[in-house]
């Protein structure tokens, strides 16, 4: 990712190498890589398999030129790879057996969709644009919202993540990018000024 402003984490040297040989490895260092982590905490915040693999298929037809990272603990590699099966454009990462070397890989994807989780507070930290799944049993409390990142949240206040329909991630995701859209248009204009 494109990180802008201070970066609250940074992984080991090493670790940071041997993500960017794994992408490497995988032909998809220099291409724009959109993350799905399918992993939380819990079973009721798993999104489901049909509907990551709906999702996967629509990332697929309105941006075919991307690479779609699935990230997944390593207890959740099997489930990652059935979600991915079928796909070509999309690859399971292998599983990371240390935080340091999952929050590396994670560093190198553009924009993410994920249930909250830890994974959040690393797309905060490294400014990945997201659409972040939530469930909220108790609507008094605020949701936790990624600091100094853009993103776009999708909230079920029911205690199941399969709640929350296809429509309501993509049309999230068209959210998503529309803002970052937006941020590199108002960019592109304050450098040409500065010209």
């Amino acid at each position: 990712a494109n990180a802008t402003g201070p970066v609250v984490y940074l992984p080991k040297t090493s670790s940071r190498a041997a993500a960017r040989e794994m992408y490497e490895s995988l032909q998809c260092l220099a291409r724009r890589k959109l993350g799905v982590n399918i992993s939380a905490g819990s079973e009721r915040r798993f999104w489901g398999t049909d509907r990551f693999r709906a999702f996967i298929q629509y990332l697929h037809m309105t941006d075919p030129s991307a690479t779609i990272i699935i990230l997944s603990k390593p207890s959740d590699h099997e489930r990652a790879c059935e979600i991915a099966s079928g796909f070509a454009e999309a690859i399971v990462l292998p599983p990371q057996v240390d935080f340091d070397g999952f929050a590396s890989s994670v560093e190198h994807v553009d924009a993410l969709v994920t249930p909250d989780t830890s994974i959040v507070h690393l797309a905060s930290a490294f400014r990945i644009p997201s659409v972040v799944l939530y469930i909220q049993s108790n609507p008094e409390l605020r949701i936790w919202e990624p600091y100094g990142s853009l993103h776009v949240p999708v909230v079920t206040t029911m205690d199941d993540l399969r709640t929350i329909t296809l429509d309501q991630v993509t049309h999230a995701w068209q959210q998503l990018r529309g803002m970052i859209s937006s941020i590199r248009t108002i960019r592109s204009k304050e450098l040409a000024k500065a010209r």
